[in-house]
């Protein structure tokens, strides 16, 4: 019993170790949602990040929340 504990153990351990080792299936680069690839689209996707006043990049909260200009 206690024997197939570690076994157990040790298989989880290197599936984990073998699964961290892999390329990030997340890109950036990709619209995240269809309405973020409808702005990308029409040039209308505000920025991700944006500098403060310090030089350090931050969440560009203020532009991503303002409302859509309308034509």
């Amino acid at each position: 019993m206690i024997r197939m504990g570690r076994v157990l153990i040790g298989a989880t351990a290197g599936l984990v170790w073998l699964g961290g080792c892999g390329t990030n299936p997340l890109y950036t680069e990709l619209p995240r949602t269809p309405y973020g690839r409808y702005q990308d689209l029409r040039g209308g996707e505000p920025p991700q990040e944006e500098l403060d006043s310090f030089g350090n990049s931050r969440p560009a909260l203020r532009a991503r929340l303002r409302p859509m200009d309308r034509p």
